[in-house]
């Protein structure tokens, strides 16, 4: 009976909210559900109806955030220590971040499946569309800051809903794929000059193949890449035939372009100064890599091609990697350090585990700027952001100026190629 699949619903919700997934283990599902209108109104299928009816449950404009709490808390610390003290807090208990999904409800009429549209246009220009055999479904992967309109219509002649609308806040995006991980939208964030990445182009997270049992796109999640999301290019970070289970096609279509380039991490995509080639830390066991030039320029030439996104770039984790791509991209873009760091460390809350910026001590984050270095993994995102400044940055230049400067002198990308890419990616 539909009322007690809607029970089973909400029962899901309830320990989803509580950080236990319905079907356990280490998959992100979303964490919460924010309460719709007339919840405590069992949905209903009324087969003597004509027009589809969402009035007992319209938000009628209301707003919600798409940011799970912790995640809202922690984008929210004013100051590092405030930063650490809330990476603690939740990344030690394991919350694994996830997209928030809003419940759609209404009074159905009897039809045997209905379509949910919505969009964020009143007109329903590219809208998505949601078949469903219930009166509710629940949608995630909307972009924040966005007003919403949805309708529904059933099987019956002329029976199509009112339209309801609901408007979105927050910063982050994270997405929903199912078997994916760690995953979520390179837009939002504001840069110093006032503008913001654009939602929708630039996307991060863990590998899609399943290497060595990791995460793997289902079919279902590989529908999401390309009916939802439209992703066209895969841009995949790892070494071929090394550390890639020898993935050579695109995952959800292999008609689609996929780009593999065998990046390295942190420090080692920089040049020592010194003339003796690249940056070498013997006591740290750190070694830069000869391939970082070349491997960068055919990234940025991908990046620099409009024809290319939306493009799903990864490593295995979604955090080493892509971090340090993610630091060039959004930097050279504009977006302060303040919220560069913020991006990386929020891998913190996913199955890829902690990546902080520099290693904890006392409540405070040290001055080494790494964070780990033995022989499981090399993390040292401050250090490298502090080897840009010194190599590559001016006196009273900008972080935006310093990477610039590095891709231009180092990698060799035209300031035409890095124009093309702000084009792009920066709202006007």
């Amino acid at each position: 009976m539909e009322w007690k699949r809607w029970i089973s619903m909400v029962l899901c919700t309830v320990l989803l909210m509580g950080a236990a997934a319905c079907d356990g283990g280490e998959e992100e599902t979303p964490t919460e559900t924010p309460q719709a209108p007339g919840e405590e109104v069992p949905p209903e299928d009324d087969p003597t109806a004509t027009v589809i009816d969402l009035s007992n449950y319209a938000y009628a404009g209301a707003s919600f955030s798409v940011e799970s709490k912790y995640v809202a808390e922690y984008l929210n610390a004013a100051t590092p220590t405030e930063a650490l003290a809330v990476l603690e807090k939740y990344a030690n208990a394991g919350y694994r971040a996830a997209a928030n999904s809003i419940r759609l409800r209404w009074k159905g009429n009897g039809s045997d499946s209905y379509v949910v549209s919505l969009a964020d246009n009143a007109e329903f220009v590219n809208a998505r569309e949601y078949e469903t055999t219930t009166v509710m479904i629940n949608v995630t992967n909307l972009i924040p800051e966005t007003t919403y309109y949805w309708k529904v219509s059933g099987e019956k002649e002329n029976d199509t809903s009112a339209t309801d609308t609901f408007k979105t806040t927050g910063t982050v995006r994270y997405i929903a794929a199912d078997g994916g991980a760690n995953m979520r939208d390179l837009g939002g964030w504001k840069t110093a000059d006032g503008k913001s990445v654009k939602y929708g182009l630039l996307y991060r997270g863990n590998m899609l193949n399943g290497r060595n049992g990791g995460p793997k796109l289902t079919e279902k999640g590989i529908a999401t890449f390309k009916n939802e999301l439209k992703m066209k290019t895969e841009l995949d970070l790892r070494s071929q035939n090394k550390d890639d289970a020898n993935q050579s096609a695109n995952w959800w279509d292999s008609s689609l372009p996929y780009v593999k380039v065998g990046l390295s991490q942190y420090t080692g995509v920089i040049p020592f100064d010194s003339g003796t080639g690249y940056w070498i830390d013997a006591s740290k066991n750190i070694y830069g890599d000869p391939e970082a030039a070349a491997e960068l320029k055919i990234i940025f030439e991908t990046l620099e091609n409009a024809d290319n996104y939306p493009i799903y770039m990864h490593c295995n984790a979604g955090a080493d990697r892509t971090g340090t791509l993610a630091y060039l991209v959004n930097g050279f873009l504009g977006v302060p350090y303040e919220d560069l760091v913020k991006d990386f460390e929020l891998t913190s809350f996913s199955i890829s585990g902690k990546r902080y910026r520099s290693k904890a001590l006392n409540g405070e984050f040290d001055d080494s700027g790494v964070f780990q270095n033995d022989s499981n993994n090399y993390v040292a995102f401050e250090l490298m952001h502090e080897m840009i400044l010194q190599h590559y940055g001016t006196q009273g230049g900008t972080l935006q100026q310093a990477i610039e400067n590095y891709l231009t002198s180092f990698v060799g990308v035209s300031k035409t190629s890095l124009d093309k890419i702000k084009a792009i990616m920066l709202t006007a």
